[in-house]
Formats: C-alpha cells, sequence, structure tokens
C-alpha cells in the first residue's frame, strides 16, 4: 500500500517511495529529456463521460463542493488567477517544508477500462520537506490519504513526470509555471495485472504494466493532491473506455539523398478504429527541434525539405492525440525513427 501522506509520521511505505521519488527526480537532472511539443490547451469535447469538471460551477474562494471530498490540509479553493478553460481551476497547497500537503477526492463512477485526463500546473517555490513533490494523481479505495491507493503519476520539483511505482520512471520535464494536459488510460488485464497507458501533452509517452494490488478492485475514487507548494488543475475528467490507438510509420525519399535534393517524409497514421480525422497536425522532429509539419489526409501527411546537412539526420514522427480523446477520438503515437542519409 502507498498513501498520499500528509500527516506527520508518515507510513513506511510513503517513506519508500519518498526515497525512490528523491533519487530518481536527482537522477533526472542530468538526463536526457524528451521533448513534448506544445499543445493547444483546450477544453474537452462534450462526448458521453463519466464526469467533466472544469470548475466554474463552483463560488470563488471556496471547497470545490460537494464534487470533491477533501483530507490532508484544507488548503484547496477555487480561483481564477489561471485556468485551462474558460475562467477558473482548483488550486491546491501542500505545506512548504512539511510534511502536510493537500488532497481532494472524487468517487469515479465507472469501471475499468476507462481514462483519466485533467491539466496541472505546477508552482515554482523550493520544497524542502518530507514529500518535495508537486502535482499527483492516484487511484483510491476510499475518499482520504489514509486508504489504500494506486500510484499513478506526479510531478517531482524540477518538473519531471514520474511514473511507474515501485520502479519509478523519471519521464519528460516540464517548465515550471506551465499547464500540461495529462491523459492516461486504467486497463484490468488479468487478475494480476494492469496497463497504465500516459499521453503528456497529446503526445504518446509510454505503457506501463504493473502487477495488480490485493485491493485493485476498490479503487474508486480519483485522488489529486499537491505535496508541497503550489499546484493548479483543470478540466479534469474520467471517461468510460478507451481512446482508439493508433500506430505512426515513416519513410523518406530519396535515402540516400544528396545535398540541397528535397527529400520527402511520409508519415502513415493507422488505427483499428479507423482512419483518424483529416486536417490534424503531423510533428516531423530531429530530435528536440521540430523541422516541419504535415496536415493528415486520408491518414499520410507528408514534410519535404532541401536543408538538411550532409551526414546522418535521425528523424521521427509525431502525432497528438485529438480533442475528443477519449470519446470517439484517437490517442497520439510516434512513428518509427528514420536515418536520412544525405552525401
Amino acid at each position: 500500500m502507498i498513501t498520499i501522506a500528509m500527516k506527520r509520521n508518515p507510513s513506511r511505505h510513503w517513506s519508500s517511495m519518498l526515497a525512490i521519488l528523491r533519487r530518481a527526480a536527482r537522477a533526472a537532472l542530468i538526463a536526457v529529456t524528451l521533448l513534448v511539443v506544445p499543445a493547444v490547451l483546450t477544453p474537452l469535447s462534450a462526448h458521453a463521460q463519466s464526469w467533466l469538471d472544469n470548475f466554474e460551477s463552483y463560488p470563488l474562494g471556496s471547497f470545490p463542493s460537494p464534487d470533491w471530498l477533501a483530507s490532508g490540509n484544507t488548503a484547496t479553493s477555487i480561483v481564477n488567477s489561471t485556468s485551462v478553460s474558460p475562467t477558473q481551476s482548483m488550486q491546491m497547497f501542500g505545506v512548504l517544508g512539511g510534511c502536510w500537503a493537500s488532497v481532494v477526492h472524487r468517487e469515479l463512477t465507472v469501471a475499468p477500462p476507462y481514462t483519466i485526463q485533467f491539466f496541472a500546473r505546477n508552482g515554482n517555490e523550493t520544497l524542502s520537506g518530507c514529500h518535495p513533490l508537486r502535482a499527483t494523481a492516484a487511484l483510491s479505495t476510499g475518499p482520504s490519504w489514509t486508504y489504500p491507493n494506486r500510484f499513478l503519476g506526479l510531478f517531482a520539483a524540477n518538473g519531471d513526470f514520474l511514473s511507474n511505482w515501485p520502479n519509478v520512471l523519471t519521464g519528460p520535464k516540464f517548465p515550471l509555471l506551465s499547464w500540461v494536459k495529462v491523459q492516461m488510460t486504467y486497463q484490468v488485464l488479468s487478475a494480476k495485472h494492469v496497463r497504465i497507458r500516459y499521453w503528456l501533452n497529446g503526445q504518446y509517452y509510454k505503457s506501463a504494466t504493473v502487477a495488480a494490488d490485493s485491493y485493485e478492485a476498490q479503487l474508486a475514487w480519483l485522488t489529486l493532491a499537491s505535496n508541497e507548494g503550489t499546484s493548479w488543475f483543470d478540466d479534469v475528467s474520467v471517461t468510460s473506455g478507451l481512446p482508439a490507438l493508433t500506430s505512426t510509420l515513416l519513410l523518406s525519399s530519396p535515402n540516400p539523398s544528396t545535398h540541397g535534393e528535397p527529400v520527402t517524409f511520409t508519415a502513415m497514421v493507422s488505427s483499428p478504429s479507423g482512419t483518424p480525422p483529416d486536417g490534424e497536425t503531423v510533428y516531423f522532429m530531429k530530435g528536440k527541434t521540430v523541422l516541419g509539419t504535415g496536415t493528415l489526409s486520408g491518414g499520410t501527411a507528408t514534410f519535404t525539405t532541401s536543408a538538411l546537412k550532409e551526414g546522418t539526420t535521425k528523424v521521427k514522427a509525431v502525432y497528438l492525440s485529438d480533442d475528443a480523446f477519449p470519446s470517439n477520438g484517437f490517442a497520439g503515437s510516434n512513428s518509427n525513427l528514420v536515418t536520412q542519409l544525405v552525401q
């Protein structure tokens, strides 16, 4: 069991998690980070879903009651100082230098598989408490930090996205004080395993298959927390079902090419659920640099350039998940890496 611990004397499980997370956060400072293409921060489409909360229905300065229940400290309120859509968001504050986080819970009301989506914004205060971590998401068996839960993902003090408890993985790093779109799917594969997939700012990140806990069937609450410092959440939703998964294949022609010769990169995005909508954007990337973009038509997008330098250039195509994700929407995917030789 792990808990989103907030009071003094945190549990042994939480302490061990913190030790691992601290090591992961330190290692991340020297790690090569994954580029995540900025996504347009637009509200979710009004498709059938369990619930969507954009925090517009609550009075400013209030706790988002009765939909959410509080545990941890009481520093959770509705603000209009920053938001994704339209004007309000939920602000949470964990005590700086302490062990007293802000935690809220809302009932899922759906059975697996389902999709969780939210926008998170992390503050930039210096953290030094017993859990120096920012915005956090988990599944819980009850509406309190004292109940057993499943850690989903959180942001470290420097903005790294951490996942995959208990073998914590350090993912892409995001600027503090910026909104990040987080999409996760939760699927029970068997009595022994569950699978969680992640998309960050619309770009596919990874899939994790982890051992099922003894209380897996009782995970009926979404838990959000700000462990230390300020975090904001907006456009939080839980949707029954999974998005349409996609795969992206990238080709280039001619390959090899001569210096100054136009090279065309062709990305083909496909899905068992059909062809993704026309007009969506595919990014063609060299490492952390976007070389150019193409627009999908019939599942294909192209980008042509004659500006490649002599030698080898490794290029990948990135298809972002659309605004309708997950209801009748298509999830983002990353292509294979193409090595283009320019002579």
